[in-house]
């Protein structure tokens, strides 16, 4: 019982912090003109929940890849002003290839600061603060069954190439 009390306040906590964070997206783009959709399981816990799904542990949203491409112009470009011109709040940060050299995730994240998010699964091991999830989305035009055909081929591929390392699957976060 203590376990599942102890659980129950930790996801209570990150998802708090969770929406800080989606705050100060929700912030940006409005501020910049900006269209996100909430995504996945984000949509679904907004719809079927009225909030996360009570076990979710990430939020996520998407963006048509000309907002995408902004945004993280905006942000990146955070690194080169002073203080009082930046556009992400003093208690975010944007991970994604332009602010990370060792990046490689397809999407950005948009990280509390002060905070620890650490997924142990092999190879594939990163830490950072707790975050958002904000996806590009991109038009397929004539092109969509090839590139369905061709995208579930390379996600079977990726998953049986990231699960060969994955010796055991953990999430540990904490605050400073």
């Amino acid at each position: 019982m203590t376990n599942q009390i102890n659980n129950e306040r930790y996801l209570v906590k990150l998802h708090q912090d969770i929406l800080k964070i989606m705050d100060e997206v929700e912030r940006i783009c409005t501020k910049f003109h900006l269209c996100y959709y909430l995504m996945g399981g984000s949509c679904l816990g907004a719809i079927r929940h009225n909030g996360f799904i009570p076990w979710d542990d990430d939020l996520d949203i998407v963006m048509p890849r000309a907002d995408f491409d902004r945004f993280i112009a905006l942000l990146s470009d955070d690194n080169n002003k002073c203080e009082k011109d930046r556009v992400l709040g003093d208690g975010f940060f944007l991970r994604w290839i332009s602010t990370e050299k060792s990046y490689n995730l397809p999407y950005a994240k948009v990280c509390l600061k002060g905070t620890k998010f650490q997924e142990i699964n092999g190879l594939a091991a990163k830490s950072a603060g707790i975050f958002v999830d904000v996806f590009p989305l991109d038009s397929c035009g004539p092109y969509g069954k090839i590139i369905k055909l061709k995208s579930y081929f390379l996600s079977a591929l990726n998953n049986c190439l990231f699960y060969k390392g994955v010796t055991r699957v953990t999430c540990i976060t904490t605050w400073d």
